[in-house]
């Protein structure tokens, strides 16, 4: 039971807002510190769990730098998000072969039914309806086909701390929601930057490798 009240975190969320300029986190690879950049390591990590996949879609790639790291392990990376500015630039500075940009809502996703092999959604389902968003990726991603999530690790979640994520997620929280529609093969908590224990799924990030099952097979970790 959370000592604080509700009407507390929502000051203090207010507080924050007012100081947070920054709609989104993009990284200048040119600039990043390798051991210390947290969404950079999450492609780098991802990229150990998709590796030999044919299609990956890389959900909200602002401006690309990601999908090119996926483009090292994959066949083809369709990297998509809403703002069409940053498609541009994507196209304009991260387009190689093998990787194509794509205006779209991660929750209506311009793909077949089943026709994908992986799905990266790093920081992105704290920004969205969590269901929605694991339901399209469920029904874009091929029966035993790959899913990396990473979201911030908040066991007072309900009243996020940043201003723009409409819900954070203890680690039970979103091993459940996530549990839901995909069976999860690995949990871990990212303590800050690239620091990790391979059996420790407390941080202040978690990462979630999971998998489309296969048919009716149970998907509880």
């Amino acid at each position: 039971m959370s000592k604080y009240s509700d009407g507390y975190l929502m000051s203090i969320r207010e507080r924050y807002k007012n100081t947070m300029h920054a709609k989104r986190i993009e990284v200048d690879i040119s600039k990043a510190i390798k051991t210390g950049d947290t969404i950079q390591f999450h492609y780098e990590l991802g990229s150990t769990y998709i590796k030999g996949s044919g299609l990956v879609l890389d959900l909200a790639c602002g401006s690309g730098f990601g999908a090119k790291i996926l483009s090292a392990v994959a066949e083809r990376v369709i990297g998509v998000d809403n703002d069409q500015k940053m498609i541009d630039q994507a196209n304009n500075s991260s387009r190689t072969n093998g990787i194509e940009f794509l205006a779209a809502d991660v929750l209506d996703l311009p793909c077949d039914t089943d026709s994908v092999d992986s799905v990266v959604a790093f920081e992105i389902i704290e920004h969205v309806a969590p269901a929605a968003l694991l339901r399209e990726i469920s029904r874009v991603l091929k029966p035993g086909g790959v899913i990396c999530i990473s979201t911030p690790q908040n066991s007072l979640g309900h009243v996020p701390s940043t201003s723009d994520h409409l819900r954070e997620f203890s680690l039970d929280e979103i091993r459940a929601i996530v549990g839901e529609f995909f069976k999860i093969e690995k949990i871990i908590g990212i303590k800050q930057g690239s620091i990790f224990f391979s059996d420790d799924p407390i941080g202040s990030s978690t990462f979630i490798v999971a998998k489309k099952p296969m048919g009716c097979e149970d998907i509880t970790l």
